[in-house]
């Protein structure tokens, strides 16, 4: 008797207050010194972030972690805490 094959899909949905992101791991593109990356898209807009963790720590290329918590010790933006909180970020 053949074996069928079943292709399962799975997604990952993140939610921030009451946006929603879907989250999609980044491989391939990975520069040296990232550790982990991963791509929110925001849901119903075309809003999308690189959230990782470098050698240097967390980065998003979110417009609030660049303009206020850029160099700031500890400073997070909204998504990198939510990523660290589900352990998707170390």
């Amino acid at each position: 008797m053949a074996r069928t094959t079943t292709t399962h899909l799975a997604r990952l949905t993140l939610q921030i207050d009451r946006q929603e992101y879907r989250v999609r791991p980044l491989r391939g593109d990975l520069t040296e010194g990232i550790v982990i990356a991963w791509r929110l898209t925001r849901a119903g807009a075309a809003a999308r972030y690189v959230v990782a963790e470098t050698l240097e720590g967390p980065a998003c290329s979110c417009e609030d972690m660049r303009y206020r918590h850029s160099g700031k010790n500890q400073g997070m933006c909204k998504h990198i805490r939510a990523m660290r909180v589900l352990g998707l970020l170390p």
